[in-house]
């Protein structure tokens, strides 16, 4: 079976674990997707390496979330809408693709905190697709 999401050819990073706070958070995105040795541990630096994966050589990066993180509200939202943008971000270019996928039971989660988001001044999000076009059940791509 082919797996929709992700061609076979993916490089694939598994979020994994419970992650209950900002440092434990960016150091699994850190781990999982290689970052590289300048990677700040903020807000700003995980947008910058979102943005760029020139370490990776697979053209498809598939950020998978085997749990929701358990993170603040506000911290939770802010993590979406970078995941978000990114995602945005890489769909006009041919370098990389990035896909972000959550499990089915927190895609209302998901929608609910990028409800309204303006992702980076130029794109409404609403309810119905908080991510854009390609937007499907328990994924943001």
């Amino acid at each position: 079976d082919s797996n929709p999401v992700a061609p076979e050819h993916a490089y694939w990073a598994h979020l994994t674990g419970r992650v209950s706070t900002n440092d434990e958070l960016l150091d699994g995105l850190s781990h999982c997707l290689r970052f590289p040795a300048y990677f700040g541990f903020n807000w700003d630096a995980l947008s910058d390496c979102l943005t760029d994966f020139s370490w990776i050589e697979e053209r498809d990066v598939i950020l998978f979330h085997r749990e929701m993180p358990l993170l603040a509200e506000p911290d939770l939202t802010t993590y979406l809408q970078i995941l978000s943008d990114a995602v945005l971000d890489w769909r006009h270019l041919d370098q990389h693709c990035f896909k972000v996928v959550f499990k089915a039971q927190h895609q209302n989660q998901v929608k609910r905190l990028l409800q309204g988001y303006r992702s980076l001044g130029r794109r409404e999000q609403t309810a119905k697709n908080p991510v854009g076009p390609q937007c499907s059940n328990s994924t943001i791509r």
